[in-house]
């Protein structure tokens, strides 16, 4: 019987950054090291109170040093199943000043939402070892824990909602990261072409490109990287009937936010000085849908029509209403049935899929800019 000790087990949080893998792996390349953070969406907590609240990892922690070994922290974007050889868990949110340029940029960016999200775990990780490219095996196991998968569904974006990470009962470090393993390809795991590009994944994108043509072309690098992660775990869900289908939406839905807030909504309202419209929400989905038709007004008066190719395009109009709505069932864990799912995917990918009118709003947008 093959030896196990616990292990952890948790999810990427791509929320703010699509290539939270790549921005890791090329860290550690670098530097042999890189810090990865749990992220945690409530009142900020000091050392002890993360101590307190994550007790089972802490102990954990503290009989891995004293037996001198290091942990396996497994991490899934449901995509992809990654194994990090952690050597030093630091409890709170704050990194040492000497350590923070060895972490990604996005965990120091000030949350809008008062209630973070926050760093509350960091784990120092010497190595990355992709592990598995089907993740309905690793979707099970949580579904079969403590994790509550009715509240949230299987979303790698809302992972500070739970409890991760979970202790797993697994192999030891020195047997997943077997330098033997490597043969000679690679001096870390870190270094080998499938840790940053499941084949999956560049599949997918191969087949969005087909599907979408000049529209895929059009969309930001972000969107892609979104869409086909999102494809991916919509075409491994859909082979089963247990799983929630709506979970994989949430890599379409931050493509949605991409194209339509961040590329084209977002760089209008700054070069024209719209912020007053929306008073003081956030630039979002619903809340572009809530103000389109003044937010074109607007930019009309300041000789901008493209987002008027948007507002005056009813068909799409009625789109982003259910995609918004969806979207919010999503969000709040409601119960979202399998066709509503199947035809959002359907008018993303698609003939005719509603991604081009944003792709023709935002190509209009940057010849207004003369690029």
């Amino acid at each position: 019987m093959q030896h196990k000790v616990p292990q952890l087990l948790s999810v990427w949080n791509p929320y703010f950054e699509p290539e939270t893998i790549q921005v890791h792996v090329e860290i550690l390349r670098q530097y042999r090291k890189v810090w990865w953070a749990r992220l945690y969406r409530g009142e900020r907590m000091d050392r002890a109170a993360c101590r307190d609240k994550y007790a089972r990892l802490a102990q954990l922690w503290d009989d891995a040093r004293a037996e001198g070994r290091c942990v396996v922290l497994f991490v899934t974007n449901f995509v992809a199943l990654h194994a990090l050889l952690v050597d030093e868990i630091l409890f709170g949110p704050e990194l040492p000043p000497e350590e923070i340029a060895y972490a990604p940029a996005h965990y120091f960016q000030e949350p809008d939402d008062p209630k973070g999200p926050w760093p509350v775990l960091w784990f120092r990780v010497r190595d990355v070892r992709a592990l598995a490219y089907d993740q309905v095996h690793t979707l099970r196991y949580f579904f079969d824990r403590e994790i509550d998968a009715g509240d949230f569904g299987y979303d790698p974006f809302a992972s500070f909602k739970w409890r991760y990470p979970e202790v797993a009962m697994a192999p030891p470090a020195e047997e997943i990261f077997d330098p033997e393993l490597l043969a000679g390809r690679a001096r870390m795991f870190a270094d080998l072409h499938e840790t940053l590009f499941p084949p999956e994944v560049q599949t997918a994108r191969v087949e969005l490109e087909k599907k979408l043509g000049e529209t895929w072309l059009g969309l930001e690098e972000r969107s892609r990287t979104f869409l086909a992660s999102g494809w991916v775990v919509y075409r491994q869900f859909r082979r089963h009937r247990d799983f929630d289908l709506s979970n994989s939406l949430t890599g379409a839905m931050r493509a949605v936010e991409t194209e339509l807030c961040d590329a084209l909504v977002k760089s209008i309202v700054k070069a024209l000085r719209l912020e007053y419209v929306f008073g003081n929400w956030e630039i979002t989905l619903g809340a572009c849908n809530k103000y389109l038709d003044e937010l074109a007004n607007r930019a009309n008066q300041g000789g901008v029509r493209a987002l008027e190719l948007l507002a005056t395009n009813g068909s799409w109009r009625d789109w982003l209403e259910r995609f918004v709505a969806l979207r919010n069932d999503t969000a709040h864990g409601k119960v979202v049935k399998r066709q509503r799912v199947e035809r959002a995917w359907a008018e993303l990918v698609g003939m005719g899929s509603e991604l081009g009118p944003i792709v023709a709003a935002k190509r209009a947008w940057l010849e207004r800019l003369g690029r």
